[in-house]
């Protein structure tokens, strides 16, 4: 939860990197203040915003190792939406780029590609992805291809807080709801900053991972 002391510096590290915003978007740091100083700021928040939504809005190449399944479709268990699909190896193997797509999840074949591509797999297992340990690797983007609106407009509010507590609204970490005579109580799991609430909540994430990375 952002903290909004507006008194504490924050580790300042020397290769922070940002995606969301830019110190030019906020109108209140804090002086003296440093280009460092800021940037880990900015920083901070846009990790926050990852992790109550799950999810981030930038786009950046991974490598996924995954077992093979002996089918033609293989999800990626990976939370973030692909964007693209640069190349998959089985068995060390590259996969000719024309025999395969992807949508969000998944990477896939039809039939007459899978029948190309095992007849070149004659040691293995027929189907798209043989069946193994750690035998598919595929190369892809993941995340946004551009940053939402709502989310920079959410690093922007943060970071003002994180300047000035008292610009925007705060409210508990627990939240009740009333049923009849009971009262529940409902724990809360954002960012703690109302306004900035209000425009994580239509971006979280709620795809389930079925195995690490």
């Amino acid at each position: 939860m952002a903290t909004g002391s507006g008194t504490g510096t924050p580790a300042v590290s020397p290769v922070a990197v940002v995606n969301y915003i830019t110190d030019t978007d906020i109108d209140n740091w804090v002086t003296p203040i440093s280009d460092a100083e800021k940037k880990a700021i900015i920083q901070q928040v846009e990790q926050m915003i990852e992790k109550v939504t799950h999810d981030i809005f930038y786009s950046k190449t991974e490598t996924l190792v995954l077992d093979g399944n002996g089918k033609n479709r293989l999800f990626t268990k990976n939370r973030y939406k692909l964007l693209s699909v640069s190349s998959i190896t089985v068995h060390g193997e590259t996969m000719p780029t024309s025999y395969y797509t992807f949508d969000d999840n998944s990477v896939y074949m039809d039939t007459e590609d899978i029948i190309a591509w095992t007849a070149l797999q004659s040691d293995h297992d027929s189907g798209l992805f043989q069946k193994g340990m750690n035998n598919i690797e595929i190369t892809c983007t993941v995340g946004h291809s551009i940053v939402p609106p709502s989310i920079k407009q959410a690093a922007v509010i943060l970071c003002r807080f994180e300047n000035d507590s008292t610009l925007y609204s705060q409210y508990s970490n627990l939240e009740s709801e009333t049923f009849g005579d009971r009262t529940i109580k409902k724990e809360k799991f954002l960012t703690g900053v109302l306004e900035a609430d209000r425009l994580l909540k239509a971006f979280i994430n709620r795809k389930a991972v079925f195995g690490a990375i």
